[in-house]
């Protein structure tokens, strides 16, 4: 959801060349990754120095005066949260990615364990019990494979790199066969024109760049505070459509939201990777 909701964008660019032929596809990051830590504290839930596997790194605007938010009675400091959120998910990436692939031909892939969705007393699903300390299934899956060929089929995700720049790309072809009453390529421009969107469209996808880095071995995906914002009225229409049910333990996920970007300086949300 992080990384759906957070993915952000920068300068438009798209160009078409006229050449002999197909350039081979070119980039940096083509191989295969893996999950890796990177070690830090968080004051207020983490205070031994630990590894985690999703960084979630707001710079608060005034630290003396974090915000926070009301549980009851009991105010949460968004720091807290934070710091909470980057645990949680920290333990489902550790757990749930064995492996990422970027293919030599711009292909996106990888290997994973799914994440087991717990039952409460009544037998309904507690996903705040199966989010906290999460299990995962004995089964290593592939995609694209066989257990997501029908929701997200082969071809349908890639990605490309350019100016220091991850683009993940999403295939149109694909987006055209996810409704037969809606013309989703045209809701999607008109997102695009409406919030000035910085997505790269071509013929054949659209592309939602990341910013990455390569240092001491360990690549980074990422997103920081500028990029969100350039979403922030997609994510207000998303809010608006789920209402009450986007919440992440009894807390909206649009007051989350909301007062980290209103009380940052800076935010990064990042995936650190080890080539192998």
């Amino acid at each position: 959801m992080l990384l759906t909701v957070a993915a952000t964008a920068f300068t438009f660019t798209a160009c078409n060349d006229d050449n002999d032929g197909p350039e081979p596809f070119k980039s940096e990051l083509i191989g295969s990754y893996k999950p890796t830590p990177i070690t830090m504290t968080i004051p207020g839930v983490v205070d031994d120095p630990s590894d985690f596997y999703f960084i979630l790194l707001p710079t608060w605007s005034d630290p003396e005066n974090i915000p926070a938010i009301d549980l009851g009675g009991w105010p949460m400091p968004m720091n807290t949260i934070c710091g909470l959120i980057q645990a949680i998910a920290s333990k489902i990436v550790k757990g749930g990615l064995d492996q990422l692939d970027l293919g030599n031909d711009g292909s996106f892939g990888a290997n994973y364990y799914d994440l087991v969705i717990k039952t409460d007393g009544s037998g309904e699903p507690d996903i705040i019990s199966s989010l906290m300390e999460p299990t995962f299934g004995t089964e290593l899956k592939t995609f694209p494979g066989a257990a997501t060929a029908e929701l997200l089929p082969e071809g349908a995700l890639g990605y490309y790199t350019k100016n220091s720049r991850f683009y993940f790309t999403i295939s149109k072809d694909f987006l055209k066969g996810v409704s037969a009453e809606l013309d989703v390529l045209s809701i999607v421009d008109e997102m695009i024109k409406t919030y000035k969107l910085d997505i790269v469209s071509t013929d054949a996808y659209y592309g939602i760049p990341l910013k990455y880095s390569v240092e001491d071995g360990v690549t980074k995906l990422y997103v920081d505070r500028a990029m969100i914002l350039s979403f922030r009225g997609v994510l207000d229409m998303v809010f608006s459509l789920l209402g009450d049910d986007a919440a992440f333990m009894g807390i909206k996920l649009e007051d989350i939201v909301n007062k980290v970007l209103d009380n940052t300086t800076e935010l990064e949300i990042a995936l650190p990777l080890k080539r192998i």
